[in-house]
């Protein structure tokens, strides 16, 4: 009788152990690695997933069950054409899948995969969405010029990690803010590539390879100061003029410049502005 299940074995020094498939046929027994560690606690043994409170639980459980399936679509296949699942078929199978699954990949450095991904992205995202990837790149091509170093999908660790926020942070004077922002992209682009089969180095997804964000100080205009700007004789300035006006609408309504310079006269309803945010695709 054939069967099998996940388990986790081969402990490092964090307590964290690789998750195997263990395939057990007529006695024999053999272990597929999947690559991914995880901490027992973090394991719910009974349903065969990680837990929900781990972070990025849905795209591992997503993963888990892919590799799952092609263990048991090779066992399928086997008895479907009358032959016998043993361990060493199984096994032998599988890794030759594999290998051709990674030989029909065209493994792309990571730079020219997130400019890969910027171009797949103009189909579903939105103009700032793409803005964001954009910059990302630009900025992880300045990083590589200046580390001398080339990122490959193995660098993720935790010190390319750190040696970055010091890059972005100290070098380039940017707050923890915009800093967490770009390793929130990073992770995106990233989780992308596995999916894809690409090899790549799963430190990212430790808690510690996190994006940044604190509370800063929001300067405003107080009413004065936005009297004074509205009484502005910018007459003999077309341009500047509108660009002003637009402005008090945009500080009088709290839209964002992507909405409040695209108001039109048919957003005016009742003596109230309707209009359908760009960002979130809301009517507000």
């Amino acid at each position: 009788m054939a069967n099998f299940k996940l388990i986790i074995k081969s402990f490092n020094k964090e307590n964290k152990g690789i998750i195997f498939v263990r395939y057990t046929h007529r006695c024999s027994v053999c272990y597929i690695s999947t690559g991914r560690r995880i901490s027992l606690k973090d394991w719910d043994e009974r349903n065969q997933h990680v837990r929900q409170g781990y972070k990025g639980h849905t795209m591992f459980n997503i993963f888990l069950d892919k590799f799952s399936q092609r263990v048991q679509d090779i066992i399928h296949d086997a008895l479907g054409n009358e032959k016998a699942p043993s361990v060493a078929y199984v096994k032998e199978r599988f890794h030759s899948k594999n290998e051709n699954i990674r030989k029909q990949v065209k493994q792309l450095d990571f730079l020219s995969y997130a400019e890969e991904f910027l171009k797949n992205s103009r189909v579903n995202k939105k103009a700032s969405t793409l803005q964001s990837y954009k910059g990302t790149i630009k900025c992880f091509q300045e990083f590589q010029q200046y580390s001398k170093e080339q990122i490959t999908w193995d660098s993720f660790s935790l010190d390319f990690y750190d040696c970055f926020k010091r890059y972005y942070i100290e070098v380039k004077g940017c707050s923890n803010n915009t800093f967490g922002n770009k390793i929130k992209t990073l992770k995106t682009i990233l989780n992308d590539a596995v999916e894809r089969g690409y090899q790549v180095n799963l430190t990212f997804r430790n808690k510690k390879f996190k994006a940044l964000s604190e509370e800063v100080d929001n300067i405003y205009l107080d009413e004065n100061e936005l009297k004074k700007i509205m009484q502005l004789d910018l007459s003999n300035n077309k341009k500047l003029d509108r660009i002003r006006d637009l402005f008090i609408v945009g500080c009088y309504t709290g839209l964002r410049f992507s909405d409040f310079s695209e108001i039109k006269p048919e957003n005016n309803k009742n003596g109230c502005i309707n209009i359908r945010t760009i960002k979130t695709n809301q009517v507000v």
